[in-house]
C-alpha cells in the first residue's frame, strides 16, 4: 500500500496532484506515452533510483493509470492516455524558462515522442507516407494519410518512403529558439527516399508553424 502523503482536498487540482504531483511521476508517463517500456528501459532514460522508480510505478498501477503487461513492460492504461495534454502543457510552459547550465542528456530519447507527434499532429495535411525520423541512433516511425496519423518509438518500418536523420542537440536548439524552423529543416539529412521527403518536411513544418501560433512562448 501507497504511504504518499495527500492534499485530503475536494478540489480536482489536488486529487490529479495527489496521483501525479510527486517527483519523476509525471516524467515516468511522459515516457510511458512513447509505448510500452521494461522497468530497465525507464530506469536508463530517466536516472532515477530503482527504488524510488518502483514505488512511482507501483504508485501509477495502483491508481489506474499504468498497469504492467504480460511481458513485464509497463504501459499506460486508457486513463494513463489522458495525460498526454496536461504533459505538452507543462512542456509549453517549460519553455518559458532557461534551461539548465549543464543539462544531463536523457538516456533514451522516449521524451522526443509526445513533442513530435504533438508537433505532427497539428499539420493541416498528412500526405499518404511512411517516414521514419532517426534522432541520434533512435527512430521513430510516422504513419500518415488523410484520415490519420501514428507515431511509434524504435518501431522500424521494413519499408518506408523516406528516411531522415537529425540530432537530440538540434531538436533541443529548435524547442529552445537558438535554432529557427527554417535551420533545423535545413540540417535534416535525408538517408533515403529524396523524392518523398519533402512531403515530410513539409508536414513537420506547417505543424511547427500551428503549434507555435497556438502558444506563443515557442
Amino acid at each position: 500500500m501507497s504511504t504518499r502523503r495527500g492534499y485530503n482536498l475536494v478540489c480536482p487540482i489536488a486529487r490529479a496532484l495527489d496521483r501525479v504531483g510527486d517527483r519523476w511521476t509525471l516524467l515516468i508517463l511522459r515516457d510511458l506515452h512513447a509505448g510500452p517500456a521494461r522497468f530497465s528501459d525507464l530506469e536508463t532514460g530517466l536516472g532515477a533510483a530503482s527504488n524510488l522508480l518502483s514505488s512511482r510505478l507501483r504508485d501509477l498501477a495502483d491508481d489506474g493509470l499504468a498497469t504492467r503487461t504480460e511481458s513485464g513492460a509497463y504501459s499506460l492504461t486508457p486513463l494513463g492516455k489522458h495525460t498526454a495534454g496536461l504533459i505538452l502543457e507543462l512542456s509549453n510552459l517549460g519553455l518559458m524558462f532557461d534551461g539548465p547550465a549543464e543539462p544531463r542528456p536523457p538516456g533514451n530519447l522516449r521524451t522526443v515522442y509526445l513533442p513530435l507527434q504533438a508537433v505532427l499532429q497539428a499539420a493541416p495535411v498528412w500526405p499518404e507516407l511512411c517516414a521514419s525520423l532517426v534522432v541520434d541512433d533512435e527512430s521513430f516511425t510516422v504513419r500518415s494519410s488523410p484520415s490519420g496519423l501514428d507515431v511509434s518509438y524504435n518501431e522500424v518500418d521494413a519499408e518506408p518512403d523516406t528516411v531522415l536523420a537529425t540530432s537530440y542537440q538540434a531538436i533541443t536548439a529548435l524547442s529552445d529558439g537558438d535554432l529557427t524552423l527554417p535551420q533545423f529543416l535545413d540540417q535534416l539529412e535525408i538517408l533515403h527516399g529524396p523524392e518523398h521527403a519533402p512531403a515530410f518536411v513539409e508536414m513537420f513544418r506547417t505543424g511547427a508553424i500551428a503549434r507555435s501560433g497556438a502558444h506563443p512562448s515557442q
